[in-house]
């Protein structure tokens, strides 16, 4: 039977960002775009979104898993993620394979101090 495609929930090797966990928080803090209006009506969330890293490493299959509560927030997280670059494939039983990914993505408004 062929489990080439098979997307895998636990593998021995999870695919990584390049850079490691510290450049994939760096880079989502970068690309995201708090959404003005939702600045402005002080909207804050979690949203959770899961991805499949493609054996070339590539972000493929982006949803939203648990929404943030706002459409625009979950929009603006689905949108960095999708922009992602190529992460390091991972591993199973010494075989490249296509893995399900899933991380949070916090929208936090900083207190203005005035």
């Amino acid at each position: 039977k062929d489990d080439d495609n098979k997307v895998h929930l636990v593998v021995e090797n999870l695919p990584e960002f390049p850079g490691g966990q510290r450049a994939l928080m760096d880079y989502l803090r970068n690309e995201i775009r708090y959404p003005k209006q939702c600045v402005k009506n002080k909207i804050e969330g979690r949203s959770i979104i899961t991805f499949v890293v493609e054996k070339n490493g590539k972000v493929k299959n982006v949803k939203v898993t648990r929404t943030s509560g706002n459409k625009k927030l979950d929009k603006e997280a689905k949108r960095a993620v999708k922009n992602m670059p190529a992460w390091q494939p991972g591993r199973h039983q010494g075989k490249i394979v296509r893995v399900q990914y899933s991380i949070p993505i916090m929208f936090r408004l900083q207190n203005p101090t005035k």
